[in-house]
């Protein structure tokens, strides 16, 4: 027995994240229209079709089409993503100290890399196929 296309839980999906306020999706925000496994299941096909990309460990960012490169990117820039995937999580953060001098005008140098401080223990790795955040500090010691 085929079921209609709107009852599918890929389809409910997609009207949530269509919901959302943020653009950073969490799978706890998905986890209701099905058992593990489907949604599992329609979150790969979602990345497989590129209408999300994987920012984490259960973390998901909406995604939009270039026409530029002709390829589907993340709807926010990275720090964006990076600051309402820590938000979303609760755990407190602060800017690093090259981004934090050059905002005040101590420093000329302009930071290459987003290095943000956190004050919690953060294990996970945020960041698509080509960034990564980068955690200032010692508190993500074991």
């Amino acid at each position: 027995m085929k079921v209609p296309y709107q009852k599918t839980i890929k389809f409910r999906m997609l009207q949530r994240i269509a919901e959302l306020s943020g653009n950073v999706i969490l799978r706890q925000d998905l986890a209701d229209l099905g058992n593990p496994r489907q949604v599992s299941r329609a979150l790969k096909t979602l990345l497989q079709e590129k209408k999300i990309i994987r920012f984490g460990y259960g973390i998901y960012v909406k995604a939009k089409y270039s026409r530029l490169i002709g390829e589907s990117i993340m709807s926010v820039s990275f720090p964006e993503a990076c600051i309402e995937t820590l938000n979303r999580l609760g755990i407190k953060w602060e800017l690093g100290t090259a981004i934090k001098d050059y905002n005040e005008g101590r420093t000329q140098q302009v930071p290459v890399q987003y290095i943000l401080k956190i004050y919690k223990r953060f294990r996970r790795r945020l960041g698509d196929e080509n960034r990564e955040l980068i955690i200032e500090g010692v508190v993500n010691a074991r």
